[in-house]
């Protein structure tokens, strides 16, 4: 069972500054488009405790488990662009060829495990729609 890490995982205290790694991007009010331009993930670089992390794509009325999106991340980078194709959601779907178009999250974890067992951080639910011009099947 997966579960969120506790506060002596996500936060430490130095200096009176809690620091702690946070989704800034996607939103909740973000749209990625599948088949199309590259989406954008970003996050608190500068106050994350973590050097490195997995990113990875969740739903679960889309997906039986998460979508590896980048195994190794490293922090400093601050953001990556992410391409999001059919043939890389198809696999996972829970019923194929049906994408729901909401319920989508980002979620960060433990570096180079494909299930793992702490997130250190998650974004707001957003939603997936097709690139312009292309419809939107797995």
């Amino acid at each position: 069972m997966r579960k969120h890490p506790s506060a002596v995982h996500l936060a430490f205290l130095a200096g009176g500054v809690v620091a702690q790694l946070s989704v800034t991007s996607p939103g909740a009010q973000d749209q990625w488009l599948v088949d199309g331009p590259s989406n954008l993930v970003s996050w608190t670089c500068e106050t994350s405790p973590y050097t490195e992390f997995a990113i990875m794509l969740e739903s679960w009325p889309a997906f039986d488990g998460p979508v590896m999106l980048v195994e190794r991340q490293k922090n400093a980078d601050c953001s990556v662009r992410i391409n999001i194709t059919s043939a890389l959601l198809a696999p996972s779907l829970r019923n194929p060829g049906k994408l729901p178009l909401d319920g989508y999250a980002i979620t960060f974890s433990e570096a180079g495990t494909p299930t793992p067992d702490f997130i250190y951080a998650e974004s707001p639910e957003f939603e997936i729609k097709a690139a312009a011009g292309n419809a939107l099947a797995v």
